[in-house]
């Protein structure tokens, strides 16, 4: 008698469950639920047809709510639904109800995409100018330029950065380094904003004044400590933010980096604790940065020589790329 009130009391409570599972759509459905995207890849915009299986459509009360990045919640008798993708990532998660029961899925695509395209920069507004001299004001122009035909089967030049899908770019790091230089070309983007590459009124442009390191105002010298280099006594270096000045002859490692290695000292002596580095000073006026009229711009004689130019960008959907361009400079100050 007590076995059968047991029996009776277990389905009793799981009648119960399941009825509250009904209730709030929870029972799940006895066989697998998925859904397919037609195509599975693409680049946006590009259209996509979403698929529920195995659930029968035709079943009477079926419906099917799909839910796609970007877009009101549709529902829906049917259980396929077009689309067009517009945003990256994208999603769609189906909910199949048919009174009974629920099921959940989530479609997804892959993004064919591949990161700009990247031209040689336009060097001071001049196609045909592939040239530096040291100390001259130049801007570097990333932003993509096609000559106009002057003739029939004449070949314009082609400058700047464009994505091949038609994708907008930003970009992302800008470096030219000298040949004959431990340091990179210090460049500028007036008027200064933090982040931001423009030039005069351009974006995605930099001031270069080919040759010129600006110097640590603090310490009075550019330099920044570098490993595997040759330090003699009296030499000054940067290291994060502080001031340092070499008292014996040595050639740098990990070990005696300033305030890093375990015998630093032995090296290197602080010369005024924490310096704050600021921006750079350029040669001439720029609008935005310091300015000492009283700042030696002399370069030190040097023959001539090549710089490359880097340059990074990448796209909306986060594609990037880089490339490299070597450039002739001309010869730097006057021998002795």
């Amino acid at each position: 008698m007590k076995l059968k009130i047991m029996i009776r009391s277990a389905l009793f409570v799981t009648g119960l469950l399941l009825a509250l599972l009904a209730l709030n759509g929870c029972i799940p459905v006895a066989e697998p639920f998925f859904v397919t995207t037609t195509p599975d890849s693409g680049h946006p915009p590009f259209a996509v047809t979403v698929a529920a299986f195995p659930v029968d459509p035709d079943k009477d009360g079926s419906t099917y709510t799909f839910g796609a990045t970007g877009e009101a919640s549709v529902q829906s008798t049917d259980s396929s639904y077009q689309t067009v993708i517009h945003e990256w990532p994208w999603k769609c998660t189906v909910t199949w109800n048919n009174g009974d029961s629920v099921a959940v899925a989530t479609a997804h695509v892959a993004l064919n995409n591949v990161g700009p395209t990247i031209n040689r920069p336009l060097i001071d507004g001049k196609s045909d100018l592939w040239y530096g001299v040291p100390l001259e004001r130049n801007s570097i122009d990333c932003r993509y330029h096609e000559e106009t035909p002057l003739w029939p089967g004449y070949v314009p030049v082609v400058t700047g950065i464009k994505d091949p899908d038609g994708d907008s770019w930003t970009l992302t790091a800008i470096s030219v380094q000298c040949d004959l230089l431990d340091d990179p070309d210090t460049l500028f983007m007036p008027p200064y904003r933090p982040g931001v590459f423009h030039a005069d009124g351009m974006d995605n442009a930099v001031i270069w004044y080919p040759t010129y390191i600006s110097p640590n105002r603090a310490i009075g010298i550019g330099s920044e400590w570098r490993e595997e280099k040759k330090y003699k006594e009296g030499n000054k270096v940067y290291c994060g933010n502080y001031g340092y000045e070499c008292t014996k002859e040595h050639t740098s490692v990990t070990g005696n980096k300033p305030r890093a290695g375990g015998n630093w000292q032995k090296y290197w002596a602080s010369i005024g604790g924490k310096w704050d580095l600021g921006l750079p000073y350029p040669p001439y006026p720029e609008t935005g940065y310091p300015f000492d009229p009283c700042l030696d711009n002399n370069v030190t004689f040097m023959p001539s020589q090549v710089a490359t130019i880097t340059i990074t960008a990448e796209d909306q959907f986060g594609a990037s790329a880089t490339k490299s361009f070597d450039i002739p400079i001309g010869a730097a100050g006057c021998s002795k």
